[in-house]
């Protein structure tokens, strides 16, 4: 995995995708993802390009659910879905605030990876 390094420190992401997870999930656009699947309400698995040399790297997300201002969305590991070749999330939310959230298909999302 070759991410853009100042001196051996990496500063750059090795890898990130935007996806459309409702109706019928497409990635809009990536960098370093060979393939994306849907794998159920809310359930995203991303195949890097290039693989990382371990399942050690990091990763952030973001995720957007519903049109309310209080509508919230995480992206979540799901069921130790992280290796080095790919990243299994799963997406939960909460609809107007509510106290619990629930697997749901989120309207867009984005991951970025970072590792060698």
């Amino acid at each position: 995995m070759a991410g853009f390094k100042v001196g051996a420190d990496q500063v750059a992401a090795a890898a990130w995708v935007y996806f459309v997870g409702t109706g019928t999930a497409a990635v809009l656009d990536s960098y370093n993802v060979s393939g994306f699947t849907d794998g159920g309400t809310g359930i995203y698995t991303i195949n890097w390009d290039a693989s990382f040399t371990n399942a050690n790297y990091a990763w952030v997300s973001m995720a957007h659910y519903g049109s309310g201002q209080n509508d919230i969305a995480d992206l979540q590991l799901f069921d130790s879905g992280d290796s080095d070749g790919s990243l299994k999330v799963q997406a939960l939310a909460a609809l107007n605030s509510a106290s619990t959230s629930t697997a749901s298909d989120v309207s867009n999302a984005a991951i970025v990876a970072f590792g060698n």
